[in-house]
């Protein structure tokens, strides 16, 4: 937790005393001498009980002033008595949940909770359930500090990066960014923007901290259209923005008040090495984004976070250009004249959707789809489809196999679009053979994807979890076929679910 500074509290009793310093200063001028008379007279301020009449300026702030600060204090102290009172009391209702975090971090969660919802502030409150939604160090350090009082309750704590962490029973962690970035696709499917010229075409992103690098991982697994398809993402890390901007936000980033929000092209490009393999190339500019207007213009989608004022000056360099706006600036958004030119993207709502938090949807959902493919592999001694057995098949994987299978799942959602706008149904893909083959290559370069933006790469050898090395890293109709069979039978079943 951070360190509470002793400044507040300080201030608040010095303004209380305040009036006491000023009656015992007007008191000896009056002629009490005695310290002591004068301290009690003066207090006698702070309870209306000194009837004597003022005898100088200074007594007569003091006794305006100490009613006034018995007031203040009396409010305060009532005001905290009241919010334990409805605290303890929500938590007797049951089903509660204490969120802790920044105020603007956890307004949206509040909101959502409605009467469940306890503001945590800085403080230990009972809650049936807890959302740590603060920076991922300032998280850490409040679960050690109320490790004991919370070890019997879920815990959901976001962090910057969820990929090769492990989730306990009882805590769970989550990344709003991230999940925002897979809704974001998901809702704003870019196969409608790339379906008319053959699945090419240029998606620029301006600027590139934590969220614009989830977008780009996140557009590389999920974005999977055609087998030939080639998708340039142009990646500007420089926005323009002036240099006291970059020195606050190095500032902030240093300070730990922005921790994981830093993030350099060189820097992922080293760190995903072989990204190189995917079709679709990732171009990150050094030069600045108004250097290279022509490449804006003709880009498919324009994609901005969280800042109004760069998508302003855009849409002025550019006319046409339609920009797709990721923020939750409501009032400031609402100025924009010519909104129809911008697609917004609540990314704080949609990444802090509580209930996705809590009930760890797609964690669940992915479980189920696990479950399927142990089904499909093993039909003699295959588990039973219940809640202990998802459970336990999926605590047999690593951390990176299980997050295969919630890739997976997310890109279910973008695949039924997809079949959808094609006007293919269920039973066309159970009876047609090419539609089988289509969207299983799909779903087998979707795999190929996850695995090369972890850095694995092929080797003629079995899977190596080790040296990262895998021998169906190759083309689709090079695999067994029983393993392209397996692949139909899992998106089958993932299929008879949907309505």
């Amino acid at each position: 937790m951070r360190k509470q500074s002793w400044l507040p509290e300080f201030l608040k009793a010095l303004v209380f005393l305040v009036p006491l310093g000023i009656g015992v200063y007007g008191t000896t001028l009056a002629g009490v001498t005695p310290l002591k008379e004068a301290v009690f007279q003066s207090l006698c301020y702070y309870t209306l009980a000194n009837p004597e009449v003022p005898a100088n300026i200074f007594q007569e702030i003091a006794r305006w002033t100490a009613p006034l600060a018995t007031v203040s204090w009396v409010y305060l102290g009532i005001t905290r008595i009241w919010r334990k009172l409805n605290n303890f009391t929500t938590f007797r209702k049951g089903n509660s949940v204490a969120v802790y975090g920044d105020p603007e971090q956890t307004a949206v969660l509040l909101e959502q909770l409605g009467d469940r919802g306890i503001a945590g502030e800085d403080e230990f409150v009972e809650a049936q359930q807890y959302i740590f939604a603060d920076t991922e160090k300032e998280n850490f350090n409040r679960y050690q500090h109320m490790k004991q009082q919370i070890k019997d309750r879920k815990v959901c704590i976001r962090v910057d990066d969820v990929h090769g962490r492990e989730s306990g029973k009882n805590m769970i962690l989550y990344n709003d960014k991230a999940t925002a970035a897979v809704k974001y696709w998901q809702k704003n499917l870019l196969y409608d923007d790339v379906c008319q010229t053959d699945f090419t075409g240029d998606v620029v992103i301006l600027g590139f901290g934590n969220m614009e690098k989830e977008l780009l991982i996140n557009a590389l697994q999920l974005n999977v259209f055609d087998q030939k398809q080639k998708i340039t993402y142009h990646v500007f890390e420089d926005t323009g923005r002036n240099e006291l901007l970059t020195s606050l936000k190095a500032e902030l980033f240093q300070n730990g008040y922005l921790s994981g929000s830093k993030v350099s092209g060189e820097e992922f490009q080293k760190v995903y090495h072989e990204i190189d393999q995917i079709p679709d190339p990732v171009i990150f500019h050094k030069d600045p984004w108004y250097d290279n207007l022509d490449l804006l213009a003709d880009a498919e989608r324009i994609i901005i976070f969280d800042d109004v004022q760069l998508a302003l000056k855009v849409m002025f360099a550019i006319p046409k250009v339609k920009i797709h706006l990721l923020s939750d600036r409501k009032e400031e958004i609402a100025t924009i004249e010519n909104s129809n030119r911008v697609v917004v993207f609540d990314w704080r709502r949609e990444g802090q959707n509580v209930e996705d938090i809590l009930l760890n949807t797609s964690i669940e959902e992915a479980k189920h789809r696990h479950i399927l493919y142990v089904q499909n592999k093993d039909k003699k001694n295959a588990p039973a489809d219940t809640p202990e057995n998802r459970e336990k098949e999926w605590r047999k994987m690593d951390t990176f196999t299980r997050y295969n299978s919630i890739v997976s799942y997310n890109y279910h959602e973008i695949r039924r679009q997809m079949m959808k706008r094609e006007g293919i149904s269920k039973k066309d893909f159970l009876n047609n053979e090419d539609v089988q083959w289509r969207y299983c290559e799909l779903e087998h370069l979707r795999w190929e994807r996850y695995y090369y933006t972890n850095n694995w790469r092929y080797k003629d050898v079995e899977k190596d979890s080790v040296n990262l090395y895998h021998n169906c890293l190759v083309p689709y109709i090079t695999l067994d076929p029983s393993i392209r069979q397996r692949d139909f039978n899992s998106i089958s079943k993932l299929m008879a679910k949907d309505k």
